[in-house]
């Protein structure tokens, strides 16, 4: 299987497809996690394909409570995820107690090329296929959907995320909680986080085309469940690729204000300049200027 072919980025998937470049175990399942195309299902099938076909490798701890055999081991860390992914499926499915769901959605609107827009859809719905069929077809090209399940008294249980056409992609329990749902014990939750701590400079060294100054454009992580200020228009500053992949980002309420944020570069395309505004187009000078002083 060519797991290069699961890279979000049209930029950098034609990058290491044309550098022939062969990721290990670990790479490979973590470029399947962040593909925003796979179902959770094709998911599972990729992640088995690691298993049976390619060379084991440590899975990169940077969780607390990771038990040593799934930190030596990639083929053992994917076995357990892939069991506990089922479980947490379980749960959101074939919830007993009555719930609520609310949806948004992230989506390129018509008309544009590049740039997305988040997009909440108000009010409560008592079924998950009610929620699902609430997010429009026509509103442009929807990217992901998050579903985010309550309890009656308004808590809120977990999220999931779902591809445009309802298939499911992910289950995230309550983020930020080391008790998500009932019986989640902190090394369930170890196991959990892998995928989301491992990221460029931590045992993932993908050979970026990106260099310094260029103007990139980043679409968000896709295993977010809220818009992150991470997304839109940046200048690329970092001082050795693939290990700090800084970005400075202009303020969509404060165009005048101008931050220094941690994009997820993997996702990242080269900005079209036609979708530029005329602030967008400033950002460099500004950058270079910041550099000067």
């Amino acid at each position: 299987m060519d797991f290069l072919k699961f890279i979000n980025s049209n930029t950098v998937r034609n990058h290491l497809q044309e550098l022939e470049y062969q990721p290990t175990a670990m790479e490979a399942a973590w470029i399947v996690y962040q593909c925003e195309t796979l179902s959770l299902k094709e998911k599972y099938t990729a992640w088995r394909e690691i298993i049976d076909t390619m060379p084991d490798c440590p899975s990169y701890r940077h969780t607390a409570g990771l038990k040593q055999e799934y930190e030596d081991s990639t083929h053992a860390f994917l076995r357990a995820y892939i069991a506990q992914q089922k479980r947490l499926t379980s749960v959101f499915l074939q919830t007993d107690d009555p719930v609520i769901y609310k949806a948004q959605y992230q989506f390129v609107p018509n008309g544009e090329q590049f740039l997305r827009h988040w997009c909440k859809i108000n009010g409560d719905f008592p079924t998950l296929t009610a929620c699902l069929q609430a997010v429009p077809q026509n509103n442009g090209d929807v990217k992901r959907i998050v579903i985010k399940q309550y309890n009656t008294a308004g808590a809120f249980l977990m999220a999931a995320r779902f591809l445009p056409d309802h298939r499911l992609a992910a289950v995230e329990p309550k983020p930020g909680s080391l008790y998500a749902i009932e019986n989640m014990e902190f090394d369930e939750w170890a196991l959990y986080r892998v995928f989301h701590m491992v990221h460029l400079g931590s045992g993932l060294h993908f050979p970026l085309p990106f260099q310094p100054n260029d103007l990139l454009y980043s679409p968000g992580n896709p295993d977010a469940t809220e818009p992150t200020i991470t997304e839109g228009v940046f200048i690329a500053e970092w001082p050795e690729p693939y290990h700090t992949e800084r970005g400075f980002f202009q303020h969509k309420e404060n165009p005048n204000c101008i931050s220094c944020l941690v994009p997820p570069i993997m996702n990242c395309e080269y900005c079209p300049p036609e979708v530029l505004t005329k602030q967008q187009c400033l950002l460099s000078r500004i950058y270079n200027l910041l550099k000067v002083h």
